[in-house]
């Protein structure tokens, strides 16, 4: 995926995967957050409290670059820890991931 609408596609899929796995282990407020924000504050609401998550989904890992942004995030939205949430390939079990 290089472009375009696919890779979209892709992160909002694992987006609502995420969502669900922590609906389904004792956050039911979780959601996803709006895309589009000037001031970024992770991609999910609800979460564990104190914690920004920013989920990826990347054949290719830019981790440096994801952290910087994760912490950026949490300087946002106020709360004690940026993490980063990566996509673990070749399994379907989101609480498997990295």
């Amino acid at each position: 995926m290089t472009g375009g609408k696919a890779p979209k596609r892709k992160g909002s899929a694992y987006e609502r995967q995420i969502v669900a796995y922590l609906q389904a282990h004792g956050y039911p407020h979780a959601e996803r957050k709006l895309a589009g924000k000037t001031d970024d504050t992770g991609d999910i609401e609800g979460g564990p409290p104190g914690l920004t998550l920013e989920l990826k989904s990347h054949a290719r890992w830019a981790l440096a670059k994801w952290m910087d942004e994760a912490e950026l995030e949490s300087e946002h939205s106020g709360t004690d820890c940026g993490v980063v949430v990566v996509r673990r390939s070749g399994t379907t079990e989101r609480g498997r991931d990295y």
